[in-house]
This record gives structure tokens, sequence and C-alpha cells, in this order.
């Protein structure tokens, strides 16, 4: 656990216990809670439970939910659809059959004084109209219990039987259709206490809620016997979820030492076990990455939990281990210094710039032994600046951070235009400003996700000549003199129509599509709209039919558009519905999803544009233009930017990162060619601002700031 840290302890046995620690915790403060607990049958899909709703509450109000996944994959659950082929019984009644034809009931055993729980649900949350009994019977029939809700539309489909005997008993569990029901329910059946296992019982999909929310972090166990080798716990409740999740997220140890058990090793029987031990260890880790990096989002820890865990079972993110069993990065010996830690400004006229020179760059030290990626912070301080009198809210820009030169920037220059002050203290946007610690990367990424499939990435903010993929091999030939000119990341290039400048690659597999997913995103500037220009096109001559991919804007005041064409006869438009701007950016998103057989297109993170295309991407040898059609019409008359291809659907969230509110986002170089810091060493750097957009501001203030650095993961 981690020192220092302030524990709440609850008992929460029900579900309005549950809410209401909850709302106590968070009102104190609490910024990691632990459930150790699930309430089976609380819900059938992610959300409709209360105890799920309690769960993702807490993460919507920054609070990281930890949670035992459960520990009913070793015949404490089963699942399946209703069946009534037969009377296996001979009742005459509509009983579910576990084996169709065969086997009405379902078998276990209970222990002597040990109380126990049977509870089903099925999937008709909430409010259910469809009516199923739950029933227990000893083996003989000669006792039965039943739960009887009448489900008519109002109740939730929910049963269950609580009991305690004072010997061993061996039970029968059946499932009864009632009049009127329809018979197509998929059912969830759980049991807990000291039981032996279901005759018929079902390991996968067995998360209980809340772990199966989106805001919880699922725990599984793995015995502390078999820590470093696995397998998990046999007992380890096991995904997907209901609707189709992949869980638990993380595993953690089981029969581990604590204060009251001091043995350990589930062999011999020590130490506490299930994965309500499991979800503590996660719980005290966040907790210590919590205190390693106190100015990190709760989706920041949570990733960084997630990126050092050791990877179990099957390659990748699985319905067994997760994302793999729990490990704690090294501790860092990082020593980070900035001089200086303040800059005077001073006033700052509207529109204009200043920009640290030589004389005043700040030095950023490492005096540790760890390179890492560090994030820049700029805040006000609120003690030498004040807002203007005139019209509106003054807002100074973070325009630029430098690194190499000052007066030359070199190709380490990460820019950003995040507002900084608006006549209050307050802290700017985190910007990142390196990648030492190995790999490529964007900033931001939330879910750490934007270089998956990624297969090329053109910055295009090279003056002239050849373009670098900064992501793959395919560098982009200069074709007349495609010059420069300044874009939202830095530099973008910029192309003539009237010089037929255009950048070009010959034909690649990492380029090449085929009736599979794929996204292109970019960044353009139009300094005219005045007939048919392409964007980017992959493809061998200039029939669509014969476009593998192609972006462009068609016509004089039409629209940006998205088109797929499938070599043989047929191709498919889809119409943006955005009609640009001459001197305006618009970032552009567009993308083929073979699942769903659409082909579709966004502009400026807005509302998505699809079409039905079921014929997927020609699959040519052609090349890819930037700047023109492949035939040599339609140039480019404007500015290209960030251009990047994945052989993936990016979700709404990486879209939403690309786009960065407008701001835009770029690859940062892994490696040492990063602006990181490394160990040992110093790195300078210089910052530029840009004075308010309001002409009518008067009695200006001379402007300080504070520079600070911090580790993120």
């Amino acid at each position: 656990m981690a020192p220092g840290i302030n524990l709440w302890l609850f008992k929460a046995p029900t579900l309005f216990d549950l809410g209401n620690a909850t709302d106590v915790a968070i009102a104190n403060g609490v910024n990691i809670i632990n459930l150790s607990g699930v309430f089976p049958g609380d819900g059938f899909v992610e959300g409709v439970g209360a105890s799920d709703v309690i769960a993702n509450d807490a993460r919507a109000q920054g609070v990281l939910w930890v949670n035992s996944a459960g520990n009913s994959a070793n015949g404490d659950h089963w699942r399946g659809q209703f069946v009534d082929n037969a009377d296996a019984l001979g009742s005459g009644l509509a009983l579910h059959e576990f084996v169709a034809g065969v086997d009405e009931t379902n078998e276990f055993q209970s222990s002597a004084f040990q109380p126990f729980q049977v509870v089903l649900t099925w999937n008709d949350w909430p409010g259910s109209n469809q009516d199923y009994d739950l029933i227990l019977c000893t083996s003989t029939f000669a006792q039965c219990f039943v739960s009887d809700t009448i489900q008519n539309g109002s109740q939730d489909p929910y049963e269950s039987i609580s009991l305690v005997f004072g010997f061993n008993v061996t039970w029968e569990v059946l499932i009864l259709k009632k009049t009127g029901t329809n018979g197509t329910a998929t059912f969830e059946l759980y049991k807990n206490g000291t039981t032996g296992p279901f005759e018929h019982s079902v390991a996968d999909h067995s998360i209980l809620p809340p772990a199966d929310a989106t805001g919880a972090i699922a725990v599984g166990a793995i015995d502390e016997d078999n820590w470093t080798t696995g397998p998990q716990g046999s007992f380890s409740s096991q995904g997907p979820t209901n609707d189709g999740r992949i869980k638990p997220d993380i595993m953690g140890p089981n029969c581990a030492a604590n204060f009251t058990l001091h043995s350990t090793g589930c062999f011999d029987g020590g130490g506490f076990p299930g994965t309500s031990a499991s979800a503590p260890h996660v719980a005290g880790a966040l907790a210590l990455l919590n205190q390693a990096n106190p100015s990190m989002t709760p989706t920041q820890l949570e990733n960084l939990l997630y990126a050092n865990a050791v990877d179990m079972g099957a390659g990748g993110f699985d319905n067994i281990f997760g994302r793999g069993r729990l490990q704690l990065p090294a501790p860092s010996s990082l020593g980070v210094s900035v001089n200086p830690a303040t800059w005077a400004i001073g006033a700052i006229a509207p529109g204009a710039t200043v920009r640290m020179n030589e004389a005043n760059d700040v030095a950023v030290t490492n005096a540790g032994n760890v390179a890492e990626t560090m994030t820049l912070r700029i805040a006000n301080p609120g003690t030498a600046w004040a807002p203007g009198l005139g019209a509106g809210t003054e807002s100074f820009h973070l325009q630029g951070l430098f690194v190499g030169s000052a007066d030359a920037p070199g190709p380490s220059n990460f820019q950003a235009d995040d507002t900084l002050l608006s006549g209050a203290p307050v802290e700017a946007t985190a910007t990142q400003f390196g990648m030492a610690s190995g790999g490529l990367g964007f900033n931001p990424d939330a879910g750490g996700a934007l270089t998956n499939n990624l297969l090329a990435y053109w910055k295009l903010d090279e003056p002239s000549g050849t373009r670098v993929d900064s992501a793959g091999a395919n560098d982009l030939a200069d074709n007349n003199t495609v010059t420069q000119a300044a874009g939202i990341q830095g530099n973008a290039a910029q192309f003539t129509a009237a010089n037929s400048e255009y950048l070009s690659v010959a034909d690649h597999a990492a380029l090449s599509m085929g009736d599979f997913d794929f996204t292109i995103a970019c960044w353009v500037y139009m300094d005219t709209v005045d007939a048919v220009r392409t964007i980017l096109q992959k493809g061998t001559g200039g029939s669509l039919t014969f476009d593998e991919y192609q972006l462009f804007q068609a016509n004089a005041g039409d629209t940006f558009k998205f088109a797929v064409g499938d070599g043989v006869g047929d191709n498919n438009i889809i119409d943006s519905g955005v009609v640009p701007t001459v001197g305006t950016w618009n970032f552009i998103a567009a993308w083929h999803d073979a699942a769903a057989n659409t082909i579709n297109i966004q502009i400026n993170n807005g509302s998505v544009a699809s079409g039905a295309w079921s014929g997927g991407s020609h699959d040519g040898t052609g090349p890819l233009t930037i700047g023109r059609r492949v035939d040599g019409t339609r140039y480019w008359n404007g500015r290209v930017e960030e251009v990047g291809i994945w052989k993936r659907v990016l979700t709404a969230q990486n879209r939403a990162d690309l786009y960065h509110g407008g701001l835009g986002n770029t690859l940062n170089p892994g490696g040492t060619n990063g602006a990181g810091v490394p160990p040992g060493g110093v790195r300078d750097l210089w910052l530029s601002f840009t004075g308010p957009t309001h002409t009518t501001q008067s009695n200006q203030e001379s402007i300080v700031v504070e520079v600070g650095v911090e580790q993120t993961p």
C-alpha cells in the first residue's frame, strides 16, 4: 500500500449501502475505490444494474473504481438460452432443459450450516414482461423452494433463493417458463457460498456486476504459487461481458499473506483467497502510481497500470488474463530541475509574438539515470498580470515549443496553440515535448492506441524535397518543388496548382487496401475553392472505378468527399456535407468499415456521413499521390499536413484526439531524437507567446509565467 495515504473502510452488503458509501467516499476526496464484492444478477448487460451505475458515476467524477471480477468460473455459473423440447421429468411443466431433451435440472451440493444463494437473471432488463420462476428442490423432490416474482413489465428479470441447512444436501435447480412468456430468454445462473460445482456450468461470461461496468477495473486472480507462470485461478471469473467487451482488465495475486492471514500460498491453504484479495493489490498499485505521478488524470494512471502489466496466456488483451498480471514500473530516480522557473515576458501588443532567445532559454536538467517522457506545464501565477479594459476577454497563446535553436527550430519542433491566460490564474493544457523513453506516440492519445496499425504518417513539415514517412518506409517524392507554409502543427506542405506541384510514392503493401478496415486522416487548407481538387489518391487512372481511395473537394463551392472503387465496374462516393472556405484549416477523417459495409467521412470531429458499400477497396498497383489525381489532373491549391493511414477503423476517441479541439496532433519521434531529457542530460527550450487578438485591449501589464516539467507515462 502507498505510505501516508488515508484509508476509508466501508461495509456495504446491499446496493443501498454501496451507493451511500460511495457518496461519502467521494465527498471526502477519495480518488481510488476498491470493491471486493459483487452483486450477482444485478443486470444482464453493462449499465442497467444499480451497481454498474454507481461504479460508472464514480468514474465520471474522477474516481478510479477497482473491482473483484468474481469467483464464478469454476462451477458457480451457467449461461444458456431457454430450451424446452421434451418433458424429461414427466411434470407437464414448461421446464428449461440444461441438456436438450435429457436433463431439466442442474445439480449441486451444499454443506451443513453453510449459507448459500442461487440467483437467476435473463436478458430482458429493466422491467421485464417475460416471466420465469427459479425452483430449488432436494434431489428426491421431497422439498422445494420457489422464487416466483411476477414479471409483467415493471419488475426486473431477477429471481433469488437463499438457504442454510444443518446437514449436507444435494439440490436440483429448475427454471420454469410461465404462461404467456415467449421462451427466448438467455439466462445467467449463479450461486455463491460453500457449495459444490453445478452439474452443468459455463466459465465464460462469468464476470459479475459491477466488475462488468465500463467504469470499473475488473481484477482477476492468479494463485500466488503460480504468479509468474500461470494459469489463472480456476475460479477467476472470465469474459466477455454480455455486450461483448473484454474483461477482466488485469490480474492480481490470490492467496497472498495479509495482516490476519500470515501464511501464503494456495496449495497449502494459506493466505487471503479469491479475486477479493486480488483487487486490493491493484488498488494499492494505483495509489503508488498516483503518489509518484500526482498530476496524472485517472485515465493516464489506468493506462500506465496497463502499460506495465505482464502479458499472459493468449497474446494481447484477452478474456482470461485481461492485459496480464500486475507489475509496477521500476522506481525512477529522476531529478529534474528547471531554470529559470519563471519568465517575465513583459507586455505583448495585440497580435504580436514574443519568443525566448538564447539569453533567456529554459534549461531542463535531468540529474537522474532514467530517460522519461516529460510534459511542459506553463501557468500564470496571477501576481503580475491583469486583463485590459477593452471589450472581450484577453487570451494569450502558447504558440510554440522549440528544441534545438531559438532562431531556427530543427526537426524536434513541438508546437501547440493552447489558450494560456484569460484574466485569471490558470494552468495551460499540458504540452508533451518528448518521447525519450522510446517509441512513437501522439499527444493527446486517451486510449494509447493511435499508433496501433498505423502504416504511414507524413507530417509534411519539410521545407522542400522528400517528405519523410514517420511511421513506415513510404517517403514521398517531391514533384515540381512543393514548398512550405505555416500549418496546424508547425509547418505544412504548400501546393501551387499553377505549378503542377504534388508528392508521390510508388505502390506498397502498406498503402494498398482491399475489403478490410482502413482510415485516412489529414489537415487541409484551401487557397481557392474554385474547381475539383484532389487532396490524396491511390489508383491507376482517371476513372473512380479504379480509385483504390480518394479524398477530394468537388467543384466550386462544393463539399469534401471520399471515394472508394472496386476496380471492376463500380465505386461509391460519400459526401461530407461540409463546404470548405478559403483560408480555413479543416481536419478530415475518412474510413472504410468492412464489418458494417460502409464508407464514412467526418470533418472537424463533427457529424459522420456514412454510406453503404460492400465492394471494399480495389487492391491495385497504382501510386499514391498527394496534391493531384494520379492521371495528372485536379491539382490541389493550398496546404496539407499530418496525413496518416491506418489499417483499422479509428475510434471516435482516436479521431477526437487527432482533431484535439482544432489544435491538431502529431506523431512525436521516439528514441534519442525526441525532445525528452536523457539521463544526466540538459535540454534547452524556447517558448513563444502570441498576444491578445482583441485590438481594443488597453492598459497591458507585464506578464509572468511559471515554467515546470513533470514525468508522464
